[in-house]
């Protein structure tokens, strides 16, 4: 097993707050899982090598010789270390069918992880009193897009005739906003302001606290980012 943690990847079907099942299957079990979509293939050079030598340290000699190959699965293409003894499924998948399919950038690579168990997320505000990364709590801001960076276990497995490396879902860190891939409009850009209304704001929130009671004038609400 091998602890690495993958910067700027682009985020795709994050699900980090609450796990969901992979497939149709009812006995299937829910996880907590995401896609990680890396545009520039350099990013990978050592996630790529610290795969493959997990997989020599796995299966040994019977990966003598062994090429990688893109192989078709039913659940379309697929990247697997091939040798005449044995074949093993690799974590990424940059085959321009899989890419195209899910709107990703030509020429990416994206890595597929999951865990049993909830991963942490932060932002890279320090926080005030540790130092340390931010928890974010506000589902929002972890969306089909953001960028940020990921960390994870990689491991080899051999089940029921399907042999493997996989990248199990450790912690991740939002970055910064990105281009949702989604489509979905963020709702300050929908619509305008009018610069002659002044409502009180109680009108719209319920708050019958006046504006500008209680607030501070010494930077930005953290709680905007981390919820």
């Amino acid at each position: 097993m091998a602890r690495m943690v993958l910067k700027g990847a682009i985020f795709s079907y994050p699900n980090f707050f609450t796990p969901r099942a992979a497939s149709q299957d009812p006995n299937a079990k829910p996880k907590y899982s995401g896609a990680f979509v890396f545009p520039d293939p350099a990013a990978l050079v050592d996630f790529k090598k610290r795969a493959i030598a997990v997989a020599q340290e796995r299966f040994g000699d019977k990966l003598k010789g062994a090429k990688l190959r893109t192989l078709d699965t039913q659940h379309g293409p697929a990247i697997f270390l091939v040798s005449p003894s044995i074949r093993v499924r690799m974590p990424w998948n940059d085959s321009p069918e899989v890419i195209a399919a899910k709107g990703y950038p030509a020429g990416s690579t994206v890595i597929n992880a999951r865990s049993d168990t909830k991963p942490g997320v932060v932002s890279i505000i320090p926080d005030p009193n540790t130092g340390k990364p931010m928890v974010i709590t506000d589902e929002s801001k972890v969306y089909p897009g953001v960028i940020g960076n990921a960390s994870g276990d990689l491991y080899a497995y051999s089940n029921s005739g399907n042999n493997g490396v996989s990248f199990g879902l450790g912690n991740v860190q939002i970055v910064r906003d990105g281009e949702r891939l989604d489509g979905r409009a963020n709702a300050a850009d929908e619509f305008d302001a009018d610069a002659d209304a002044v409502a009180d704001l109680s009108d719209l929130t319920g708050d019958d606290t006046p504006v500008g009671i209680g607030a501070s004038d010494d930077g930005d609400d953290l709680s905007d980012l981390i919820g």
